[in-house]
């Protein structure tokens, strides 16, 4: 079982190698408590999750992304 240190590790390996630019986009469906797209820094930043509770942990923890709860099986109708 991984530690929570690997967790992190494996996280932060895998948001470096993301090259996202600064004036860039970027949405994570099934984001959680906004740990990986909080550290993104890019101009636009949407977190997507069904659950509220982790949704308002992230909101608090970065107020500059913007988090939506939604069902990803209906994806379609978060994109019109």
């Amino acid at each position: 079982m991984l530690k929570t240190i690997e967790i992190i590790d494996i996280a932060n390996l895998f948001l470096d190698r993301l090259n996202v630019t600064p004036g860039g986009s970027v949405v994570e469906f099934g984001c959680g408590k906004g740990g990986m797209i909080g550290r993104l820094q890019v101009a636009d930043r949407l977190g997507v999750d069904i659950w509220e509770p982790f949704l308002s942990v992230a909101a608090a923890e970065y107020p500059l992304v913007e988090f939506v709860q939604h069902d990803l099986l209906r994806i379609d109708e978060l994109l019109k």
